[in-house]
């Protein structure tokens, strides 16, 4: 296969560079010479092309999905804070209480 990093190839997309890199595999598995064409090469370059645009369709969902969990976590971290803050809020006044009431034993 060739080079494996597509950032070697700065002018293409990484939809055409992995279409060229399925074309590259399945030739290797070939072993084609130089220059020998394929009886059905057009089908082979639009199959490649399809597949590229599965994987990168692959690769959208997983992202989208990743951005998802990440804004759920937030969410979630967001959530915990504001009941650590409630939490801590309601320990000061009980606290505070609790000194008033023991600094005032004639208010009982």
């Amino acid at each position: 296969m060739a080079d494996s990093n597509p950032s070697n190839v700065p002018v293409m997309s990484v939809r055409d560079w992995l279409a060229l890199q399925l074309l590259a595999a399945r030739s290797a598995g070939r072993k084609l010479e130089a220059g020998q064409e394929t009886p059905n090469r057009e089908a082979e370059v639009a199959e490649a092309f399809a597949m590229a645009n599965a994987f990168m369709a692959y690769r959208a969902k997983l992202t989208e999905q990743e951005a998802q969990a990440e804004a759920e976590r937030v969410r979630l971290e967001e959530e915990d804070r504001a009941a650590r803050a409630r939490k801590a809020e309601e320990d000061r006044i009980f606290e505070a209480n609790a000194r008033a009431y023991a600094a005032n034993p004639n208010d009982r």
